[in-house]
């Protein structure tokens, strides 16, 4: 079944996808970009490669120049690491999970084949010494319950290794229900962004100059090695990063230390923790927005790394561009984004991707 919109949205972060068990995720959008583009592959880090071929004035047959859009399909979880006598799951955590937010979190547990819901859960607060309250319950005495009371019984459905998302749906809320809240929307909102532009090319019979290859890369949450490798192959002479970019526009803080907020467009980056974005391809960027009426805003700070370093340094120093989705409470079981903001990228992406000639 076809997804458009807000619907596919709300599919693509429903699906189980943790880092390293993105089958799900890679079935559903392979699904919905299947008959829009010219050839796809999964590489052997699990990203899924879609093709477009060019064809469009000034498009060289004998050696036709490489663009590469770029984005993340993972999201953050637990991994099992022990089974208790009990049936209680012992976990670690896949990502950059904050311990605070998980205590009392409804979780979905297995191999994305076969699921089971499951409880965080750790020593009730009243329980608790006056040290102890003063204190971050540390991972290691936290479990997941999933309703076993042996060990035997919990191993018929889940084992070591296995994993776990947050049971978070996608909603809608605020004035005019223009926000969105729920799990995942830091890594499936820039693969909707992507899956509707290749629509939006097929519908308009779009030819372009060059070869478009669109990367849904895995492991995107714990290591950017799959972006490297997919960068490494596709050799691209131009590449597009499309990736979250955390909204501070929190009551107290500075607007002098936040890096982008939500409502007010597309996020482009100048630099990350581990990339300096190509001065020139930016500034066509910001020139396009500006020619389509398309908002944008300048992510300030220097933030985490992100996935433009790792395509750089896979395709020898490409010259590379970001273009960012703010999104608030990144990493956490409900992060929120703007339906605006998700549009204008969309929007953003199509009209690029039509001016890039060189």
């Amino acid at each position: 079944m076809k997804y458009y919109g807000l619907e596919l949205i709300e599919q693509l972060c429903a699906e189980f996808g943790p880092s390293g068990c993105c089958d799900n995720v890679r079935e559903s959008i392979i699904a919905q970009i299947a008959d829009v583009i010219d050839a796809y592959y999964v590489d052997r880090t699990g990203t899924v490669i879609a093709k477009v071929c060019g064809g469009g004035q000034g498009y060289n047959a004998d050696k036709p120049r490489r663009v590469l859009l770029c984005t993340g399909m993972d999201e953050v979880g637990l991994i099992v690491n022990r089974v208790h006598d009990k049936g209680h799951l012992h976990f670690g955590l896949v990502g950059d999970v904050d311990p605070r937010v998980l205590g009392g979190k409804s979780l979905l547990v297995g191999d994305g084949e076969r699921l089971l819901t499951g409880v965080v859960a750790s020593k009730a607060i009243h329980l608790q010494s006056p040290e102890e309250r003063r204190k971050l319950t540390p991972v290691r005495r936290m479990y997941i319950d999933i309703g076993a009371e042996s060990a035997e019984e919990a191993k018929k459905y889940v084992d070591v290794g296995c994993m776990a998302t947050f049971a978070t749906p996608i909603a809608r809320f605020g004035q005019e229900k223009a926000f969105l809240g729920g799990k995942a929307l830091e890594s499936r909102l820039g693969c909707a962004a992507l899956i509707e532009l290749l629509r939006m090319l097929k519908s308009g019979m779009v030819r372009l100059p060059y070869d478009l290859y669109v990367a849904f890369v895995d492991c995107s949450q714990i290591t950017f090695c799959p972006a490297r490798v997919a960068a490494a192959a596709i050799k691209p002479d131009l590449a597009v990063i499309v990736e979250a970019r955390e909204a501070l526009d929190y009551p107290g803080v500075a607007e002098s230390t936040r890096l982008c907020a939500l409502g007010e467009g597309v996020a482009v980056a100048f630099a990350d923790g581990c990339a300096i974005y190509d001065k020139d391809k930016t500034a066509m960027l910001r020139k396009c927005a500006a020619e389509n009426g398309i908002a944008v805003q300048s992510v300030c700070g220097t933030p985490r790394a992100q996935l433009g370093g790792s395509v750089q340094a896979g395709a020898l120093g490409v010259k590379t561009v970001s273009i960012g989705y703010p999104v608030r409470n990144l990493h956490a079981p409900v992060q929120v984004a703007k339906i605006s903001d998700y549009y204008a990228v969309r929007d953003l992406l199509f009209a690029y991707v039509k001016e890039i000639k060189e």
